[in-house]
């Protein structure tokens, strides 16, 4: 098995053709280098070399002793990432602020409007299980992409009118039970003329304290199961230390909650 290796490196501190030619006689001084050639243009030498004799390391060091600098010619992907489980522009800073932690992230924009990250990469240092991994820690999640165009968009229509059916869904239940719940928590406190509202005797506030501290709690807790994607994208961010709205409406409604069970 051949132990020659056609590598492209960039280097940079080159200024004119002489630097060039100065480069290929530090590089040709090294054993085992077989050819090389510089491209001023690209900023690029060619080598060709033996693994066995040369490293990396050996190039650099020669180059570096020539007076430039030599530079592992890194590839580059972009990729495109539909996301879901975003609400505001913070979720998006809480997803570029996570990839852009892993080594080999070149660039990274997320819009919130379209749902989608493009992502560019170095694809020697970084594979896409490692991002998505990292943007489903997160707390939200990187929805598959179609090969083809017309099928990804309809995907994403049956997606998000699924999406919208499910929220509209849970805004019905949490209606239904927040309007009662307005009327016998607030109903009796609203002062004449317009109150205050009747309610039953077994949940009158005067003569069943604990009767209606209770009906409030059975109502309000088929709400906040409604409203559970606010604690679990909510919580998540904050754990991430990247709090968002959803954070904001988690802590607040749960405080209320849990003081009220407290003092009932």
């Amino acid at each position: 098995m051949s132990n020659l290796k056609k590598a492209s490196y960039k280097i940079t501190g080159m200024t004119c053709s002489a630097c060039g030619k100065a480069a290929e006689r530090a590089v040709k001084k090294i054993e085992g280098v077989v050819s090389q050639s510089v491209n001023m243009a690209t900023e690029k030498i060619q080598i060709e070399y033996d693994t066995t004799k040369v490293k990396f390391e050996d190039l650099e060091k020669a180059i570096k002793k020539a007076g430039y600098n030599l530079l592992e010619d890194v590839r580059y992907s972009k990729i495109d990432f539909k996301i879901g489980g975003m609400t505001c522009a913070s979720c998006a800073k809480a997803i570029e602020r996570a990839v852009n932690k892993l080594d080999g992230i070149e660039s990274i924009s997320v819009n919130v409007a379209t749902e989608k990250a493009t992502i560019s990469y170095d694809l020697s240092k970084l594979k896409l299980t490692q991002i998505r991994n990292t943007i489903e820690k997160a707390g939200y999640k990187v929805l598959e992409k179609s090969e083809n165009k017309e099928a990804s968009i309809d995907e994403d229509k049956v997606r998000k009118e699924k999406e919208m059916k499910t929220l509209f869904t849970k805004f019905l239940v949490a209606v239904g039970f927040s309007l009662p719940l307005f009327y016998i928590a607030m109903g009796p406190m609203i002062s004449a003329p317009v109150g205050p509202w009747p309610v039953p005797n077994i949940i009158d506030p005067m003569a069943n304290p604990l009767n209606y501290a209770l009906i409030q709690l059975v109502l309000v807790i088929p709400v906040m199961i409604a409203g559970n994607k606010f604690y679990t994208n909510g919580f998540k961010a904050l754990i991430n230390k990247s709090p968002n709205m959803d954070s904001l409406v988690a802590i607040g409604t749960l405080a209320a909650f849990l003081y009220s069970v407290y003092t009932t």
